[in-house]
């Protein structure tokens, strides 16, 4: 399969039984919307709660951050990013094993 395109989509999982975390990665979709694959470095800081993790992409943006430097490779990001991190957190949340 070719991948089709691309979305920055919340992500669940689990580090150890219990311990669930949610996070930003870019997820790759085929034409028939199905995963293709993930990256698997976050995009976003893990956070224990999906409320947690967009309340500090809203919190970003609130406090009029242009750039902010984030994830587990601490890329930066800009405000336009966090905004389609946002209109995309409402999205189906998908399983990071999921793959």
């Amino acid at each position: 399969m070719t991948i089709a395109y691309f979305q920055p989509r919340a992500v669940h999982g689990t580090d150890v039984p219990g311990k669930n975390w949610y996070a930003i990665h870019e997820v790759y979709f085929r034409q028939d919307g199905t995963v293709e694959t993930m990256t698997t470095d976050a995009l976003s800081p893990r956070f224990t709660a999906m409320s947690e993790l967009k309340g500090w992409i809203l919190y970003c943006l609130e406090a009029g951050m242009t750039k902010v430097v984030s994830g587990e490779r601490g890329y930066e990001y800009t405000a336009e990013d966090l905004q389609w991190w946002l209109e995309c957190i409402g999205l189906p949340v998908i399983e990071f094993n999921a793959i």
